[in-house]
């Protein structure tokens, strides 16, 4: 023990002056950190040349954010008192457009705003004041339901500058107001590095002078020399462009003079940062500080148009980012079916045994191969580009109404190489999903022959939009007996580019203003654009990046539909794109704010991002402006002209809530408004005017409110009415009711369009509804343009056009993410330009023959008269053989089908006497030789009057078929329950919900299900109790609905059931309990221990809408019983037909057959391609009718693939037949 003393003593000796001077160095390093912490916040230095004391100013800004919000509807106002100093508003917040009307701010003192009945309100303001100065705040709220009942509330608070600053250091300072509301004032976020720049416009060109200052403004930091940093950076990314860093003086407020940033844009497109940091400076710059930095990131978008060179790639200023599972070009109502991971993983082994990979591209096309019953198989494709949009073609043969398509992709490569991944594991993401359903060109031509040797063959196209170099297509077969044949299948580019190939005979590229159609983008429409966007880059708020990655995809889309103009209201609900001084524009639609919270407060002049964008994707743009709000909100409206105003209260005093629009000073506003537009944008490539929406909601039309009307408007109308109108008020009242809506609104719309004609220079449309009473209305200068609903028979709707009255344009009013597949005829790159068919000749019809069909062909050549072409349209729901008379035989014939989406067959040689033209379909015909050219042309109608006639006896067999007891795939989620729960809670299966309360409890199993899959297990412990479920909401355009579920009892049985339906009711933003009706057991299907039960809810629906409008549900079941039981196979379907309607339609086959006879086809025609035609050809019930029985029979006796030959025995059809059977209208 005393060794070990004696030895710890002598290290002890030895370590001591080890550690002296280890306490000497450390004191020395402490006293000269000291000496440095102290010289960085002592003044700078006289030799600087800048005394901080004496550059403290007289005048400081501060800007602050003030906000107010209450969890019931409340009015609030807010007086702002500042002594010697002044408050300007800047911006106003806001959450939607019908929250609050536009700030009018009076320029008096004190400076007052009232936002009434709101939840939510806010705005930015500007404190320019002097150091002493003070700022008091007066703020009255009270509940809307308390107005007559008792006074507001009322609070007051008062800070000078420097307890205002000291308080907002540690937080926002919060007001409580009324029952639970709150007022919140902090600064504008970024106001501490106030980025300012001499343009309108954040948006530049690669080479322009990129020129901002940064202004340093009120920080912690005060007589201090700050540390400044400052990078130009790519969105998403850290590779750093250019930088600076530079030492900033911080006067005693903690402000500096503006930074200048000078650099320029850089060559490439897409969106940059500019981030940006302050902090005190320091000596040891690496050591931890107790002293935070601030930052601020600016966001800006650069373009560059240069010519590009072939040989050199294009920058890409965009990251590779997570598309999450979005596709842009497809959206599906379909709900996806999962089988088991053995059964998974087998059928994938079957797939690695026997298959190889393939690459994009038309060459690689897959060998015929089979998908058992009730298996999926997966499919890796490569890509080669992942940020080009693909299309995979898959031809399915026989029992294809059963099948479904998923393309996955793996967030593990290791996975998608090896052909696997499990989609429950988490390891692969969907991208998209489609079943295959048959079409309205598809199944009229199913019966064309009893001695049919040959399956057809239903080509199917899906798009998508991939981020791996890898993804696997995944085809499942949900036929539990029969097998499905893959015929056909490749993949291709989708990035289809119809200006390049839209080449006119004399050689010229056909423009944009030249093709076929514009879009109308809506307002929730460019909001949902947005959001999507947001999803793709997981911010919480707009941005450029988020914007610009979604628009570019959809202008791409638009591009490949053949669009040649897109139309964005750029005004709505006091919301604008672009910034304006004309109005204090609410964050609602897109202000440049990029958030209804204003989180970047920076004004982005989207306007001119959208030219910009338009010039790189060759589209024009057309803004809209949609005045569908009280023009009194513009600021330089004259509130003070009462002859303004439209009307008058029953006392006869004026009503300030709408204007008139016929007046002069509505005239003179809107004149200032327009011209402040043209001036901003006149000289952007691109710029071809704007266009004006009036629908019923405008402000620019005049409702037919005879009693409220002003006697200007009444006078205006009393002399255009014929006869005698009485002078008093209310002798006219008798008269004018007697007046039919429709001329009132005729009228009305002449007046507005008569006085705003000439209020722009540059208005060049006025859009609206297809249903506007706009007929007969001839303006001088502008269009008016009825604006078509979007839908998949676009195309057939617009050859419709042509076969009536020519080829011109058309504008759709479209959803941002639709399915537009059906835009077939818009998009492909061999339709021509209008120039076209201004200098073609119609061809005639031989004469005598009954025109029973809608086809139509023009001709004309080229310049020297070596190259003609024929573009041929039949817009009849049928084929039509057609045969032509020609001058001389024509050399080197070519016929190029116009299809949405090649097939890679290209143009075909053809012979010179018949063409088959498929229903509502085009054709364009090439060919040369001197002086040959199409001189008449006739159908073979002995051909079509069969094909018509099994087509009307299909639809009649069709009806008997849609029975009452018949329900198909149905509208809700996950309703086989193969998808297991997805959260902890009451969610018993992906999409349903159980009671949590004491009931009888619900459980999934993987093997509960009708046909061996997963269901749901109820097992009653006691008498009475109820298992209640709850779908997720389902939308169904139809007043009709019917319930289907399949019920095992084994071990148990249902003693009572009932199914309620939840309506949900827009206007209370609520669902609301409907229709209940008891479920019952069908005596007519068994199949082993399970029975089919049923319930009906068309009588209630159809008594409660006339209309067929997409309405949105939710399903409750309530089911009581003893022991156990497993429900499985829940579908909820409206595509049938009641009693009535299937009456309706026999008569009118009827109908159409005797006029046929007569030789009238319109009849015909309009049963074909009616609202009944589309349901029975789209409702899989419609099918077995469809095949012949020889194929039916085969198709049930065939269940497993036979090596090296096809599924069955069965005889072939003839060419002839699969030709007739070809799809032409790819989906």
């Amino acid at each position: 023990m005393m060794d070990h003393w004696h030895k710890q003593l002598n290290q002890d000796d030895f370590t001591r002056p080890r550690m002296a001077a280890c306490r000497m160095f450390v004191s020395c390093l402490l006293i000269w950190i000291a000496c440095s912490s102290y010289s960085a916040s002592s003044p700078v230095p006289a030799q600087t040349g800048v005394s901080l004391n004496a550059s403290t100013p007289t005048v400081e800004s501060v800007g602050l954010r003030l906000t107010w919000g209450s969890p019931q509807l409340s009015d609030f106002s807010v007086e702002w008192h500042p002594s010697d100093s002044k408050v300007e508003p800047i911006r106003q917040l806001g959450i939607n457009a019908e929250d609050s009307g536009s700030w009018r701010p009076s320029p008096d003192t004190p400076l007052r705003l009232n936002d009434s009945n709101t939840f939510f309100g806010g705005g930015d303001f500007l404190w320019n004041s002097k150091p002493q100065s003070t700022l008091k705040l007066i703020v009255q709220s009270q509940r809307v339901q308390d107005r007559e009942k008792s006074s507001p509330t009322i609070k007051e608070i008062e800070w000078n500058w420097a307890s205002l600053l000291d308080s907002l250091q540690s937080g926002p300072i919060e007001l409580s107001l009324h029952d639970g509301a709150t007022l919140r004032m902090d600064r504008i976020p970024g106001d501490t590095l106030r980025v300012r720049s001499d343009r309108t416009s954040w948006v530049f060109r690669a080479g322009e002078p990129l020129e901002l200052s940064v202004i340093p403004t009120a920080l912690p930091w005060r007589d201090q020399m700050g540390k400044f940093e400052a990078k130009l950076v790519r969105a998403g990314s850290d590779e750093v462009l250019w930088e600076t860093e530079q030492s900033v003086p911080l006067n005693g407020l903690g402000s500096g003079d503006p930074i200048a940033i000078r650099t320029v844009a850089p060559d490439l497109t897409g969106v940059l940062e500019l981030r940006c940091s302050l902090e005190p400076k320091r000596f040891l710059s690496n050591w931890p500080h107790s002293k935070s930095k601030v930052q601020r990131v600016v966001q800006f978008v650069t373009f560059d148009d240069k010519p590009e060179d072939a040989s050199v790639s294009k920058k890409s200023s965009q990251p590779a980012w997570d598309w999450r599972g979005h596709s842009f070009w497809q959206t599906s109502t379909s709900r996806p079916i999962q089988h088991s991971d053995a059964r998974r993983n087998q059928a994938t082994d079957r797939w690695r045994a026997t298959k190889k990979w393939f690459s994009k591209g038309d060459a690689n096309r897959l060998d015929p191969f089979l998908v058992p019953p009730n298996e999926s198989i997966r499919i890796p494709l490569q890509v080669a580009d992942s940020r080009t949009p693909l299309i995979v073609h898959v031809g399915i043969e026989g029992w294809w109404q059963q099948a479904h398509i998923r393309v996955w992709e793996s967030t593990d490569h290791s996975d998608v190489r090896a052909g696997g991944g499990n989609a429950r594991s988490g390891t692969m993401r969907l991208l998209i999903e489609r079943p295959w359903r048959p079409r309205i060109d598809e199944l009229g031509r199913m019966l064309e022959s009893s001695q049919v040797t040959e399956e057809a063959e239903s080509l199917r196209s899906i798009a998508f939009l991939p981020s791996q170099k890898v993804v696997v297509v995944e085809i499942a077969n949900r036929s539990l007996t029969e097998s499905i044949r893959i015929g056909n299948m490749w993949a291709q580019s989708g990035w289809v580019d119809p200006i390049h190939a839209n080449t006119a005979l004399d050689g010229s590229m056909g423009r944009a203003d030249s093709r076929l159609v514009t879009e109308y983008l809506t307002v929730d429409d460019w909001r949902t654009l947005l959001d999507l966007g947001k999803n793709i880059t997981g911010e919480a708020s707009d941005s450029w990046e988020s914007m610009d990655i979604a628009l570019r995809t959809w202008f791409a889309s638009a591009k490949n539909r053949g669009v040649g103009q897109v139309s964005i209201p750029v005004l709505s609900k006091g919301s604008s794109l672009y910034p304006t001084r004309k109005l204090i524009s609410k964050p609602w639609l897109q202000t440049g704010l990029f958030s209804d919270k204003g989180n970047d407060p920076i004004d982005k002049d989207v306007v001119r991002y959208l030219y910009r964008l338009g010039q790189e994707f060759d589209i024009a743009i057309l803004p809209s402006f949609e005045l569908n709000f009280p023009l009194g909100e513009f600021l330089h409206f004259a509130r003070e002209d009462m002859e303004s105003l439209l009307f008058v209260a029953g006392n006869g005093n004026p009503v300030t809530a709408r204007r008139n629009p016929l007046s002069p000073a509505t005239a003179r506003c809107l004149q200032e408004f327009w011209l402040e537009f043209e001036n901003m944008y006149r000289d952007e490539p691109g710029y071809a005017g704007y266009a004006v929406w009036i629908d019923t909601e405008s402000h620019l039309t005049i409702p037919r409110q005879w009693q409220l009307l002003a006697d200007p408007i009444l006078d205006l109308f009393a002399s255009g009415t014929p006869g005698n109108v009485p002078r008093t008020r209310a002798e006219r009242m008798k008269v004018f009711e007697t007046i039919h809506e429709k001329t009132f609104e005729a009228w009305q719309f002449q007046q507005v369009i008569t006085t705003i004609e000439g209020l722009g220079r540059d208005l060049q449309r006025i859009f609206v509804p297809n249903t506007f009473a706009a007929g007969g209305i001839k303006p001088k200068r502008i269009e008016i343009v009825p604006i078509e609903p979007g839908n998949d028979l676009a195309g057939r709707d617009m050859l419709v056009d042509w076969w009536m009255i020519g080829p011109t344009n058309k504008t759709f009013r479209v959803p941002a993410f639709g399915n537009l597949d059906r835009h077939y005829l818009l998009g492909h790159p061999q339709v021509p330009p209008l120039p076209w068919f201004a200098s073609a000749n119609v061809v005639p019809r031989v004469q005598g023959q009954p025109a029973m069909e809608r086809i139509k062909i023009w001709q004309r050549s080229d310049a020297k008269n070596q190259v003609r072409e024929a573009f041929i349209i039949n817009a009849t729901p049928w084929d039509c053989q057609l045969e032509f008379s020609w001058t001389v035989p024509p050399s080197d014939l070519q016929r190029i089908p116009i299809d949405r989406y090649p097939s890679g067959e290209g143009s075909s040689s053809m012979a010179p006497d018949a063409l088959t033209s498929c229903p509502y379909s085009a054709s364009l015909l090439r060919w040369t030789g001197d002086g040959a050219s199409i001189q008449q042309w006739r159908v073979n109608q002995e051909g079509t009057i069969e094909r018509v006639d099994q087509m009307l006896r299909s639809m009649d067999q069709s009806v008997t078929n849609l029975s009452s007891a018949h329900t198909a795939t149905g509208l809700l989620e996950n309703e086989d329950f193969e998808l297991p729960p997805k959260s902890k809670g009451n969610e018993i299966a992906s999409g349903w919900a159980a009671s949590m309360n004491p009931k009888a409890p619900v459980a999934w199993s993987d093997r509960a299900g009708f046909g061996a899959g997963a269901g749901l297990q109820i097992r009653f412990q006691s008498p009475g109790e109820i298992a209640w479920l709850q779908s997720t909401t389902f939308e169904s355009d139809r007043n009709r609905l019917r319930l289907q579920l399949h019920v095992a009892e084994a071990q148990g049985k249902i003693e009572q059931g009932s199914a309620t339906l939840l309506l949900w009711n827009p206007n209370a933003a609520r669902f609301e309990t409907g229709p209940t009706k008891p479920i019952q057991p069908r005596s007519d299907f068994s199949d082993g221990k399970w029975r089919e039960w049923v319930a009906d809810f068309t009588s209630e629906l159809s008594a409660k809408w006339s209309d067929n409008t997409p309405r949105i549900y939710k399903l409750q079941l309530d089911l009581s019983g003893q022991g156990e039981i497993a429900i499985d196979s829940v579908r909820v379907s409206s595509d049938f037909l009641i009693e009535s309607e299937r009456a309706d339609l026999r008569n009118r086959a009827f109908a159409a057959k005797r006029a046929w006879v007569d030789g009238n086809g319109d009849p015909a025609i309009r049963l074909l391609e009616g609202t009944w035609a589309r349901l029975l050809r789209l409702h899989p019930a419609a099918l077995a009718l469809q095949f012949p029985e020889k194929i039916t029979q085969a198709a049930k006796q065939n269940t497993s693939p036979k090596s090296g030959s096809r599924p069955s025995d069965a005889p072939l059809p003839s060419k002839a037949a699969a030709r007739r059977w070809r799809i032409f209208d790819r989906q």
